[in-house]
């Protein structure tokens, strides 16, 4: 007998438990990278987009509007002193990036340098000063003559 249902994954203390260790090695990560005098160079947000102040704006913006709908929905749904207003709770002031994308772009982003190197160092040999050298002179060998 299986206690699993018919579809879906298996949930057990095993899974959990791994999950919980991936978990707490990530909390770990972000400490030390916290802690360090420049935590921008550290390897967990080595291929970040919003490392720039365009990015801190973005964070800092969506936190306070995080805030102020956290207030707007305990008002509408615990205290109940507004209308219920469902408009809008889905909204994301992210922007969201995959894995699968950041390695696509990093392949790709390869893939350019190592074309723009290839056609640099191609480029430099077409462009060497060719140096000539005098022909050697024909050699001429005798032949007889067969009369």
């Amino acid at each position: 007998m299986s206690t699993r249902p018919a579809s879906g994954p298996t949930v057990n203390f095993y899974n959990s438990k791994v999950m919980g260790i991936a978990l707490w090695r990530l909390i770990a990560e972000l400490v030390d990278a916290f802690n360090q005098p420049d935590p921008t160079k550290h390897i967990l947000f080595r291929n970040t987009k919003e490392m720039n102040y365009f990015g801190f704006q973005m964070l800092f913006s969506c936190y306070e509007i995080g805030v102020s709908r956290l207030q707007s929905l305990l008002r509408q749904d615990v205290l109940k002193t507004e209308k219920r207003c469902v408009k809008g709770r889905r909204a994301k002031n992210i922007i969201a990036h995959k894995l699968e994308n950041l390695v696509d772009e990093s392949l790709v982003k390869r893939k350019r340098e190592y074309q723009f190197l290839t056609n640099e160092a191609n480029e430099r040999v077409t462009k060497r000063p060719r140096i000539e050298t005098s022909q050697p002179p024909e050699i001429k060998t005798a032949t007889a003559s067969r009369n």
